[in-house]
């Protein structure tokens, strides 16, 4: 008999008294409840510990997926050619920048982060990650100075929508194009099975570190397997009162059929998207907080509000559905994580009885408090198969943090450039804020990607005149 042959029969007995192994580095760890750790266990633990240290480390190449990566992974696969979940930013470099100590600096934020190192692979009908023990950012460097903006444009647009394979493809892209003797055009991309914003936020704040200061480490950081046994944990705790509200969502029955206005001249196939856009200055913003602190309830509540009035007005349908990402991280041990855990619950609102407003911000305010409450499991678990189509049309997002001022390097000027989006969406209509800094103070952005198969300029415009009106019925 070898050690491995004990390896299991060990474990169970350890998990029986509730001890728990880990490893830190080359060395076994474990926690235990006091006077757990026999000496009849901890002599069988020191004869097996090579085998144990073999165990573990092989486990943790080959993890279950969270549920954020099993949404996105089977979203992808239904129309695996269409690069919807590509998530890119773009920046504007100005000054004497050094691309391969961007490309070290880049590599070493992927050393120090399982999930950029982690491929997905469907095994047996179960999503596992494949973790790498080593692995880099996929980094292509152009140099096109004296190209015109079409050009350059054209090429960040197809390194952008560049389609992942997920179970082969380098998670961290960066594009970095020299379009002048000091000015780079830099873009950051991500699949969602990773994406967050808290994620990109860590991402521009580890490449900054590694980029000024490359010889000073950096805390070792919590890991994402770490944040999927907390959300597994958490969601085997109350799944019969998940169901319940989701299937008390459900028994209210679909909404009334409803249709966007025809467009006039279609042009667009597919899921190919354009965006249109409103900005508050710093001064209306305020007022917004104002009202919001009145009414007891945040901007992205009052701007979700709006959404639904114009939708509405729009549409002539009062009962609507619109999904909204969320971001599912309450513990505070996961602020430097990098991993995905969004959810996109359902947002349901009826306002057939025509409320007044105080009392459709309360309405909103409340489904979306449940929507989140509930989250952890997915509403299309308890779909019914025979539902006649997608849940919801339309997506809302809010940002409550941005890229801007995060990427910090040395002797550089870094601008975020707000405007390059993924020209593909799947949701038909698609409202995403957050907050700009401008001459005078903070202000919002809005803006809504429509899609050319839905939407044409003229419904788009008049579309985007109606959330305008909605949100100066909120703040003039």
């Amino acid at each position: 008999m070898t050690e491995s042959d004990g390896v299991p029969a060990l474990l169970a007995d350890l998990a029986a008294s509730g001890i728990s192994l880990r490893l830190e580095g080359e060395a076994l760890r474990f926690t235990a409840p006091a006077g757990a750790m026999t000496a009849e266990l901890r002599t069988r633990l020191q004869a097996a510990k090579p085998a144990l240290i073999a165990h573990l480390r092989h486990a943790a190449t080959r993890q279950p997926a969270s549920l954020t990566q099993r949404r996105f992974w089977k979203l992808q696969q239904l129309d695996p050619d269409w690069p919807f979940y590509n998530v890119a930013f773009l920046f504007r470099l100005t000054g004497p920048l050094d691309p391969a100590r961007l490309q070290r600096a880049a590599d070493a934020v992927v050393a120090r982060h399982d999930s950029l190192r982690t491929t997905l692979h469907d095994e047996d009908g179960r999503l596992m990650q494949h973790i790498a023990q080593e692995g880099g950012a996929d980094v292509v460097v152009r140099d096109m100075v004296g190209a015109d903006e079409a050009a350059i444009r054209t090429a960040l647009q197809t390194e952008l929508l560049r389609r992942y394979d997920l179970a082969r493809d380098r998670i961290l892209r960066l594009m970095l194009v020299r379009t002048d003797s000091e000015t780079w055009k830099l873009q950051i991309c991500l699949h969602n099975v990773v994406f967050d914003m808290a994620s990109l936020l860590v991402i521009l704040d580890e490449l900054s570190h590694h980029y000024a200061d490359p010889a000073t480490p950096l805390p070792a950081p919590v890991q994402y397997d770490a944040f999927v046994a907390w959300q597994t944990a958490r969601a085997a705790t109350g799944m019969d009162q998940r169901r319940d509200y989701w299937r008390r969502f459900l028994a209210e029955g679909e909404p009334k059929p409803w249709s966007w206005p025809a467009i006039t001249s279609p042009g667009g196939t597919g899921f190919r998207a354009v965006p249109t856009w409103t900005r508050l200055s710093p001064a209306r913003h305020l007022r917004l907080q104002e009202f919001c602190r009145a009414h007891g309830v945040t901007p992205a509540i009052a701007v979700l509000t709006a959404y639904f009035q114009a939708v509405s007005r729009f549409t002539g349908c009062q009962d609507l559905v619109i999904g909204t990402t969320w971001s599912d991280r309450d513990d505070q041990r996961f602020a430097g994580m990098i991993g995905a855990s969004i959810g996109v619950p359902a947002i349901r609102v009826d306002q057939s009885d025509t409320p007044p407003l105080a009392t459709l911000l309360r309405r909103v305010r409340e489904a979306v408090a449940g929507a989140v409450t509930h989250q952890d499991l997915p509403i299309e678990e308890v779909i019914p198969r025979d539902s006649s189509g997608p849940l919801f049309r339309m997506v809302f997002t809010n940002f409550p943090s941005t890229p801007h001022g995060r990427l910090r390097l040395p002797g550089l000027r870094v601008a975020w450039e707000e405007e390059e989006l993924n020209p593909i969406s799947r949701p038909q209509l698609y409202l995403v804020m957050w907050e700009t800094p401008l001459p005078g103070g903070m202000g919002l952005t809005c803006h809504m990607m429509h899609r050319e198969d839905v939407w044409d300029t003229e419904l788009a415009g008049r579309m985007m005149q109606h959330f305008e009106a909605a949100l100066a019925g909120l703040v003039p």
